[in-house]
């Protein structure tokens, strides 16, 4: 692989005062300005009638006439290039740290555990080198990691990120960049090749982990692939092993040891096989294509009614508030109060009922043994499920097409604390929750073919335009239940000054009241 020069960031102070856009002095040359990491950038402005002005701005900063930090192993010409990272970048704490610091060596302290085959970890990454090593620690602690080959994937030659990967010997394949930046095809492309290109360089497996690099992993994250590689092989209809759930809530998932069929997308930690990938690398979506590549996935055209497996409590945790699609927010309100499994020595029970046949006849025995759920009020009223009986529970709700279009399955999933942006973990339009081992089954009629099985008729819940408005404000007061009472907004002033010293905040309480900063409530 040919080596990247490092580029650094300039930095130029602005000094000048007097309107911007008349602004006359001129940039240093470039080979003149200092070159070296930005820590921060600032401009002081003030608007007036004639236009934007900008004022001087100092900066003060103080270097020590000393070395950095010495520490006993800088003498090991062995860690060479360790002592040189840590010199060149800042926040690595525990590769860098005097006392133990982490090495490669930290791959071959991780236990050992029953490997079937040789399935390989491709980590994708790219421009986030602090949420890509917070993942690799995470897998070469994982039990099994010594036992995993492990490729990385660098969407564009990310010199710190490149630097990691050799200090921890790793193999790197550099994907140069496809699209714009800000653009669905950036993301697209990257994960194109990095499916394809896993198994030509790996031509001897079969099967191989996707993994996005804004993931924490389960202790049992590289045993749980172990166990259920064979299905795929077993059940072409199985098109991929997911190791997230968006329904893995503590309120709606319980047992680590289940998974289920779902019709789905793969993402976030996800396996495969070579025979899908080749097929889908044919029909992948195009540079000129502006949707994204997971729900390019979920269509017809790609799934042709195949499933994907994914456990009742996931193996991965999202934990990154700056990604393409995730937000801070969406982080907070989504990901946030979702579980993932801790225990590293789950054995995962039924994984022979997976296969469709099997799946199929095991559903229709527990819906039609299940107990029917009466609903005298709204379900965010309170305890869901009778207090004095076990067992498996269902109930029935509209629904005439995957679409939802009644909001019967947002209502639901938002009254028992499920997911609450879509109903994804569909299953023949049922969804199964698992409320603190007691399983309930959701079945939209009459999309769902489990309607047939009762000819008399069910009892069906519509929600209303109330209904849906009282889930709604149900879930939002779960959500938000840690959330201090209010957030701070700031309002228009005329007067730069008062702008300057914050005094135009504004206290928006989530009853909707405002408090502005000298306690006057409207």
């Amino acid at each position: 692989m040919p080596s990247h020069a490092y580029t650094s960031s300039n930095t130029r102070s602005n000094n000048s005062t007097g309107p911007l856009r008349h602004q006359q002095e001129q940039t240093p040359p470039l080979q003149e300005v200092s070159r070296g990491r930005v820590w921060g950038e600032a401009v002081t402005t003030i608007r007036r009638p004639d236009g934007i002005f900008g004022y001087p701005l100092s900066m003060d900063t103080r270097v020590p006439k000393v070395s950095g930090v010495w520490c006993k192993w800088h003498e090991d010409p062995h860690m060479q290039e360790q002592r040189e990272f840590c010199d060149t970048y800042e926040g690595y704490v525990t590769l860098c740290t005097c006392v133990h610091p982490v090495t490669a060596s930290v791959r071959q302290s991780a236990p050992e555990i029953t490997m079937n085959e040789i399935i390989p970890v491709a980590m994708l990454t790219a421009i986030k080198p602090f949420n890509f090593y917070r993942q690799l620690l995470n897998l070469l602690e994982t039990p099994g990691a010594a036992q995993t080959p492990i490729l990385v994937m660098v969407d564009g030659a990310n010199t710190e990120i490149l630097r990691l990967v050799r200090l921890f010997g790793l193999d790197v394949l550099v994907h140069r960049p496809q699209g714009a930046p800000g653009t669905t095809t950036l993301l697209n492309m990257h994960f194109r090749f990095s499916v394809h290109n896993v198994f030509n360089f790996f031509p001897e497996v079969d099967k191989a982990i996707i993994l996005e690099d804004d993931l924490l992993l389960s202790p049992d994250f590289l045993s749980f692939f172990q166990q259920t590689a064979w299905l795929l092989d077993a059940d072409p209809t199985i098109f991929c092993v997911n190791a997230f759930s968006v329904n893995s809530y503590r309120e709606v998932a319980w047992d680590p040891t289940l998974l289920r069929r779902i019709n789905m997308f793969p993402q976030f930690g996800w396996m495969i096989s070579r025979r899908w990938a080749r097929e889908q690398y044919r029909a992948w979506i195009s540079e000129k294509q502006t949707g994204d590549w997971d729900w390019w996935l979920s269509s017809e055209n790609s799934l042709q009614g195949r499933h994907a497996l994914v456990p009742e409590v996931g193996r991965t945790y999202h934990a990154g508030a700056a990604g393409a699609h995730v937000t801070g927010w969406a982080q907070e309100q989504l990901f946030s109060n979702m579980i993932f499994n801790q225990d590293p020595d789950v054995k995962l029970r039924g994984l022979e009922d997976l296969v469709l046949d099997r799946y199929d006849a095991k559903m229709k025995r527990e819906i039609l043994a299940a107990q029917d759920v009466g609903l005298n009020t709204h379900p965010c009223a309170g305890p869901f499920l009778p207090r004095n009986k076990t067992g498996i529970f269902r109930m029935f709700i509209a629904s005439e097409t995957k679409s939802d279009e009644y909001n019967s399955f947002y209502v639901m999933q938002l009254c028992l604390r499920g997911f609450v942006q879509d109903s994804r973990e569909k299953y023949n339009g049922a969804v199964r929750f698992n409320l603190q081992g007691r399983v309930l089954y959701i079945i939209g009629c009459p999309a769902s073919p489990y309607c047939l099985l009762f000819p008399k008729g069910v009892s069906i819940l519509k929600p209303s335009p109330e209904l849906i408005l009282i889930a709604e404000r149900s879930s939002q007061k779960w959500q938000t239940r840690n959330y201090p009472p209010y957030y701070l907004q700031r309002s228009y002033v005329r007067d730069p000054h008062q702008e300057f010293l914050m005094e135009n905040l504004l206290y928006r309480y989530w009853n909707g009241t405002f408090v502005d900063s000298t306690g006057a409530t409207f």
